[in-house]
């Protein structure tokens, strides 16, 4: 179900992953802006990966690439604008990510949160 792309611009049918990621680039970019210090920005990215497991956990099952394509774009744009403002290690951002993704899966897994 492929349609043409005319006069009217991209369809959002046939490309809103692309879409959606470019929009949480950009989310994520803004986010890690705002952020002051280097520790606010690895809680932000703890409490993104709580997010992300969370709902890695719910959706296990039905899990498709879009839902990873769309947290990558989201992960760019956050390390794209700590490497922008100099503020936090890379390693770092990602560790805390991991953490939080496992944590937030591991929290439901065990039935404490619902």
């Amino acid at each position: 179900m492929h349609r043409k792309i005319g006069k009217r611009g991209v369809s959002l049918v046939d490309n809103w992953v692309e879409m959606f990621m470019v929009l949480l680039l950009i989310l994520g970019l803004v986010i890690s802006f705002l952020s002051d210090a280097a520790i606010v920005s690895y809680f932000i990215i703890l409490i993104c990966g709580f997010i992300v497991g969370r709902l890695y956990y719910l959706k296990r099952a039905k899990m498709r690439f879009p839902f990873y394509i769309l947290v990558l774009g989201f992960l760019v744009g956050f390390i794209a604008g700590i490497e922008l403002n100099s503020r936090g290690l890379i390693p770092l951002i990602l560790l805390f990510f991991a953490v939080g993704c496992y944590l937030g899966y591991y929290v439901h897994e065990k039935r404490w949160l619902r």
